[in-house]
C-alpha cells in the first residue's frame, strides 16, 4: 500500500499546468502582454489564445475557449457601460515564471443599461 506521504507527491495540483520548462521568452513579455491588455473584445483577443485553451480556477472551469468567449458576450459590459475606459498600469513580469506576467486595470464607465451576469 503506498503511503500517504506518497500519494500526495504523486497528485498534480490544479494549477501544474502553469509551471514552465526553464527556459527563457523569445519575445517581450511585458510588451506582448500590454498588447493583449487592450483588446476590448474576445474577437479582439482571440489571436492571444491557443486552440487548445482551457480556462482553470478554483472555482470555474475548467472550460474550453469557445465556453469563454460565449460567457463574455453574454456579460454585455461593453453595451452597459458604452464610455467604458480601462487604465491599466503597473506591468511586471513574475520574478518565478518569465512567461507570465501581472498588471493592474482601473476601470471607469457610466452604466446605462443592465448587465447580464448567468441566467439570472
Amino acid at each position: 500500500a503506498a503511503s500517504a506521504t506518497g500519494l500526495a507527491a504523486m497528485e498534480s495540483h490544479w494549477m501544474d499546468f502553469m509551471k514552465f520548462d526553464g527556459s527563457s521568452p523569445s519575445f517581450d513579455v511585458i510588451e506582448r502582454t500590454k498588447s493583449f491588455t487592450e483588446c476590448k473584445t474576445y474577437d479582439d483577443a482571440e489571436d492571444f489564445f491557443d486552440k487548445d485553451y482551457v480556462f482553470r480556477g478554483p472555482i470555474i472551469g475548467p472550460i474550453t475557449a469557445k465556453d469563454v468567449k460565449e460567457t463574455q458576450q453574454r456579460f454585455n459590459v461593453m453595451d452597459a457601460y458604452p464610455d467604458l475606459v480601462m487604465e491599466k498600469f503597473g506591468y511586471t513580469v513574475d520574478p518565478e515564471n518569465p512567461y507570465r506576467c501581472y498588471w493592474f486595470e482601473r476601470w471607469k464607465g457610466t452604466n446605462q443599461e443592465a448587465i447580464q451576469v448567468g441566467p439570472i
